[in-house]
């Protein structure tokens, strides 16, 4: 996905960059509007390893003083977070009077919790975190929690003036990533 954006964006001649991070930035690469930036982008993304669970107030305190001028920030994340730091980092990017859109990219099992058997949950931060449940004593609770929890990401970024989109890996990103930008670019259009 972010790839992808980036080879969009510098087909139309804009500047891109790239910062990945968890706890703290891990990589970063300035905006520029050349086929050298976007191999370097598509380098590092190939080359970029999950690390520690993110913490968005203290990595976006850190990013947004790197963005010298006004921009359009994509973030692509699961967005599994608190509320308040990530309401926080996006009034800290609105302030800046950055535009902002948040790409949610989740599994489809999160969607539907299809499990039916004792199932062990790993994280993908966290190497030695893992837990065994009874997925018929967590189904319910579990699709309550998350269907709020992506009730709320989608009304704290439509509080925020922020674009949100929810990707699922089992679908094509293509689709929905042309039906957004599409949308995008009829609303932009009849301002």
């Amino acid at each position: 996905l972010a790839a992808a954006l980036a080879y969009l964006l510098i087909t139309q001649r804009d500047a891109v960059g790239l910062m990945t991070f968890d706890t703290a930035v891990r990589a970063r690469i300035d905006p520029a509007a050349s086929e050298l930036n976007f191999q370097q982008i598509t380098q590092s993304l190939a080359d970029w390893q999950p690390g520690e669970e993110t913490s968005l107030a203290s990595v976006f305190s850190q990013m947004i003083p790197l963005l010298k001028r006004r921009s359009l920030v994509i973030l692509i994340s699961d967005f599994f977070v608190a509320f308040p730091p990530l309401t926080e980092a996006l009034q800290q990017l609105q302030h800046a009077r950055h535009e902002v859109v948040l790409f949610q990219v989740v599994a489809p099992e999160e969607e539907d919790f299809p499990f039916n058997k004792p199932t062990q949950f790993r994280s993908l931060e966290r190497d030695r975190h893992r837990i065994l449940v009874d997925p018929h004593r967590l189904r319910q609770t579990y699709l309550q929690q998350y269907r709020e929890f992506i009730d709320r990401l989608g009304r704290t970024c439509g509080n925020a003036g922020v674009d949100y989109l929810k990707l699922t890996t089992d679908e094509p990103y293509h689709t929905a990533l042309g039906a957004y930008l599409d949308s995008r670019t009829r609303r932009l259009g009849k301002r």
